[in-house]
């Protein structure tokens, strides 16, 4: 005969550690918009110019939303996939010139949208009941999309073009711990890829297309929630 009272003790200890395992797995979802205060470099390796032209690209407001998904593989130690899209405002382009016109021509309009896929891994260390602090690191792809960034009005070119490259992510980050299966967290991640191979057009001076590569990295802030499941 099955004793009763034994097979629930045994279902409900089932039940827990069910439950308990399902906390390995989570989901993210995380943002942030504020001003850019990174400047990227460009070069374009120009001869119908009288030779090349590079400078900077400058920037405003940027926002990052994106999530991820994973499992802890131990206590301390997560793996994952993390997704983000992005949008940077441009504010203007500083070129160097190997002929006149001038140089510190304002931007006419224009920005950077892109997203980027990463794996990563991270190491999670609880300081108490609450609070958790942690370091990761990632790699994978970047894709950025020019979207008719101009020049003007004494340099009248224009980009409007995309490029995918590989890059790689480090981080820090702390947790705040609202119950077992909801956390608030907020992180500083760096952002470092492959120079984007574009192309540069400028009619009035001559230009029709020219290679043009411009810098990848990027520094951000982001707060978020995750979910343990």
């Amino acid at each position: 005969m099955i004793n009763l009272k034994s097979a629930a003790v045994a279902t409900s200890a089932l039940l827990l550690g069910t439950a308990a395992s399902a906390d390995n797995n989570y989901w993210t979802l995380h943002g942030s918009y504020g001003p850019f205060l990174e400047a990227h470099s460009f070069f374009a390796p120009n001869s119908n110019a009288g030779g090349p032209l590079s400078g900077t690209v400058n920037y405003d407001d940027a926002f990052t939303i994106g999530g991820s998904i994973g499992r802890f593989v131990t206590p301390n130690v997560r793996i994952g996939v993390e997704i983000n899209y992005f949008s940077l405002d441009t504010t203007s382009m500083d070129v160097v010139y190997p002929t006149p016109p001038p140089n510190d021509n304002v931007l006419l309009g224009g920005s950077i949208r892109g997203a980027s896929a990463f794996v990563d891994a991270a190491y999670e260390h609880r300081f108490n009941d609450r609070f958790s602090g942690f370091v990761e690191a990632g790699a994978g792809v970047l894709t950025l999309s020019a979207s008719n960034i101009q020049t003007g009005p004494n340099f009248n070119g224009f980009i409007d073009d995309s490029a995918t490259v590989f890059a790689g992510k480090i981080g820090v980050g702390t947790i705040y711990r609202l119950s077992e299966r909801i956390e608030l967290l907020a992180k500083y991640t760096y952002v470092k890829g492959e120079d984007a191979n574009m192309r540069f057009t400028a009619p009035g001076a001559g230009i029709p297309s020219v290679p043009f590569s411009i810098e990848t990295s990027a520094h951000n802030v982001q707060v978020g929630v995750r979910m343990r499941f």
